[in-house]
């Protein structure tokens, strides 16, 4: 289902870094990102999936974090996040063979376009150290706004999720995606809808605080214990470099997963076994 999307021409088109302050739903969940991670350690190993052209990436760096990389399977998008200086490679997540590797993984404005929640949500728990955060917003579906456009349509969520973006393969409610990570060895440390829109009000205006049915929905999650060994749900494809513009080794950017790249020279105590990390500079 994925490959029928033309991400190059996504990531080319879409340009979520520009004037996303300016929509008033956008800003709140700025606001609330910022809100999280001022109080973390800015030496925290993070990765962005699906990290676009690096809107969040330079959120973190604007906030003194200094190891931070990303990647996504759109090099259009890579190209203009590699400009700025951020650390990012071409890969997909299905493809994605990491192990006890992060502190933190994003998942902001992703996991809507998967095909396979439920196996992407695997890899980044895989790829996560015991105990480390995942951080996941996402549209959601229930707002009383939403409940009306679908009731005047007679549309389904599904329906609602394509019209906001043809590449939404997802129409998630708050509750299926506590379950989900819920059932997926994930501890849910905090959540929260966030932001409303007016339907009623000029231009687009949203109210800060969602309630109990927001249009987007931020989870903060902890991974538990660890399976080692366990099945991916599909074989790994052989990485490869590929080329994307900007960065500092002549431009040669290994795809994730990528034999090649060396875990930091940090203590790996979190766990017996052997980190595979993907190295951030």
């Amino acid at each position: 289902m994925a490959d029928a999307i033309d991400w190059e021409a996504y990531g080319r088109d879409t340009r979520m870094s520009e004037g996303r302050l300016q929509d008033a739903m956008h800003a709140h969940l700025v606001r609330d990102f910022v809100r999280f991670f001022s109080d973390w350690d800015r030496d925290a190993y993070i990765l962005d999936v699906g990290c676009g052209d690096g809107f969040w990436m330079e959120t973190l760096r604007n906030l003194g974090f200094r190891k931070v990389v990303g990647f996504d399977c759109a090099e259009s998008a890579l190209e203009r996040a590699a400009e700025k200086g951020l650390d990012v490679r071409q890969g997909d997540l299905y493809d994605f063979d990491v192990a006890n590797a992060f502190d933190v993984i994003l998942l902001c404005d992703t996991l809507e376009h998967l095909p396979d929640v439920r196996d992407a949500l695997v890899r980044v728990h895989r790829a996560l150290r015991t105990h480390g955060c995942l951080y996941l917003a996402a549209p959601v579906y229930e707002s009383m706004r939403c409940r009306w456009e679908r009731m005047a349509r007679g549309a389904s969520r599904e329906d609602q999720a394509r019209s906001d973006d043809a590449t939404h393969l997802q129409a998630f409610a708050s509750g299926e995606l506590l379950d989900l990570l819920d059932g997926l060895n994930f501890s849910i440390e905090s959540s929260a809808h966030v932001g409303n829109r007016v339907p009623w009000a000029k231009g687009v205006r949203a109210t800060r605080d969602g309630g109990r049915f927001g249009d987007w929905f931020r989870v903060a999650a902890t991974s538990l214990f660890k399976v080692h060994g366990a099945p991916l749900a599909q074989p790994v494809a052989s990485a490869q470099p590929i080329h994307v513009g900007g960065l500092e080794d002549d431009s040669t950017v290994p795809t994730a997963g990528a034999p090649g790249i060396a875990p930091p020279e940090e203590d790996t105590d979190l766990d017996d076994e052997p980190e595979t990390v993907l190295h951030v500079d």
